[in-house]
């Protein structure tokens, strides 16, 4: 997972790349002093999860962050600053609002909560005795097929040994959810909805369970708001 702080006060910086290596030594982190360093950067290998400073000069941050999440691979933004006035405006691009200065526990929740969002961006399948790794983003969803599971891409479908309970539990805290017993859809790639039916990006129509309904669209909801 790659990892940025920008922040032009070289103090904060520090403190935030400090945070990472007492929180997991195995986490490292590029750091910024300049938000236009930082865009320029990230359009040639995008980074996971971004502190960012927002009162900077030239660019600040909610300029750097509408240009960064205008890319495909968009980064979980976590904004920092010494002021709470920017707090509703902030939310639009990002995941969190920290105020300076920041404790350690603050640190340390925003970050779980940003790693369940980002962990795992990949899940290891085996397909004819090979071992392979598939994006989750790039998975429609998973469907029960004949004792196997299903992975239906836009490209790709894939059948393999496993429960949709053990991939439910491994992609819990991300975009999936469950609408009935036999699929785990994505929510990315969620076309329409009806009362009772989820349209997918490649026109399959499925179908929420009653049970489940209130889960379903609750969690939709929350999707879009992110």
């Amino acid at each position: 997972m790659r990892i940025a702080v920008c922040d032009d006060d070289k103090n904060d910086a520090s403190v935030i790349r400090e945070y990472f290596s007492r929180f997991d030594a195995g986490l490292s982190c590029d750091v910024f002093h300049s938000a236009l360093n930082l865009v320029n950067t990230h359009c040639r290998e995008s980074y996971d999860l971004i502190f960012l400073d927002i009162e900077m000069k030239p660019l600040n941050g909610f300029e750097a962050a509408r240009v960064l999440t205008a890319d495909k691979e968009k980064p979980l933004i976590i904004f920092v600053t010494n002021s709470s006035k920017y707090t509703i405006q902030g939310y639009e691009v990002a995941f969190r609002y920290l105020i300076k200065p920041i404790t350690y526990e603050q640190f340390e929740i925003v970050v779980k909560a940003s790693l369940e969002q980002i962990v795992p961006k990949k899940i290891m399948i085996e397909v004819g005795g090979k071992n392979m790794m598939i994006s989750t983003k790039d998975i429609f969803y998973f469907e029960v097929f004949d004792h196997n599971v299903r992975a239906c891409t836009k490209n790709d479908i894939f059948d393999y040994r496993d429960s949709l309970k053990n991939i439910e539990d491994l992609l819990s805290g991300g975009n999936f959810i469950r609408p009935h017993n036999s699929f785990l859809i994505n929510l990315e790639h969620v076309l329409s909805t009806t009362q009772s039916e989820l349209i997918m990006k490649d026109n399959r129509v499925i179908s929420i369970s009653r049970k489940r309904k209130d889960d379903v669209f609750r969690a939709l909801h929350q999707f879009l708001r992110r």
